[in-house]
């Protein structure tokens, strides 16, 4: 049997059998004999700003394995007129990180990052901050929260601050309650909700250095 093509959903599905004519089968919706590959399969993925805030955006994801070079694909349309090419590092696990460079001010960006299986992640957008003295499109909203650490109710307040569509998320300490890498990890995957659409600066807490202990 020679297999042709495979689809799902509104499209044609051609199986050859040898010796006989090619048969076409419309399905809706059909599997025909292999699984459709899904998107690129990501975690702990937030943006951050190493550089100008309206020219710039850094991209950071963890995946299972080391794949180089990381990759974002960007552009102000699901075209992706851009690519951009970062560096891995070991905490624990895998982390890439990519800059984004030379961007328009106050504008709305689609983008796209890459995981080890060469795949791609679904769309997802951001938009660079407006140029000083600007107060940019619809004005300028910023979040401020802390105090996130492994708390049951701190959740909830992601999803309240997933709800602002916020330009810029400030969390002013005592983040994961640990010096250890592995829960950052955690703590990070819970921010990515907000965070791979605005960036995220946060800042160290008494708790976020000495595992609980006040100093």
């Amino acid at each position: 049997i020679a297999f042709r093509k495979t689809v799902i959903g509104h499209t044609l599905c051609r199986i050859g059998f040898m010796g006989m004519a090619t048969i076409s089968l419309w399905a809706i919706p059909l599997l025909c004999l292999f699984p459709i590959q899904a998107d690129a399969v990501v975690s702990q993925l937030h943006l951050s700003w190493q550089n100008d805030p309206a020219t710039t955006m850094t991209m950071v994801w963890s995946t299972a394995k080391d794949h180089t070079p990381p990759q974002v694909q960007y552009g102000t349309t699901t075209s992706y007129e851009g690519m951009a090419t970062g560096v891995n590092s070991i905490h624990g696990v895998v982390l890439h990180t990519v800059e984004l460079t030379g961007l328009k001010s106050d504008t709305l960006y689609h983008y796209r990052i890459s995981d080890d299986g060469g795949r791609w992640s679904s769309d997802m957008t951001f938009r660079t901050a407006p140029i000083p003295g600007q107060s940019g499109t619809g004005g300028l909203t910023v979040t401020v929260s802390g105090d996130k650490g492994p708390h049951s109710d701190a959740q909830a307040v992601n999803r309240q601050i997933a709800a602002q569509n916020a330009d810029l998320h400030l969390i002013i300490g005592d983040l994961a309650y640990t010096a250890n890498d592995d829960r950052y990890h955690e703590w990070f995957d819970k921010q990515q909700g907000y965070a791979q659409s605005a960036p995220i600066m946060p800042a160290w807490g008494n708790h976020d250095t000495t595992d609980n202990d006040p100093p």
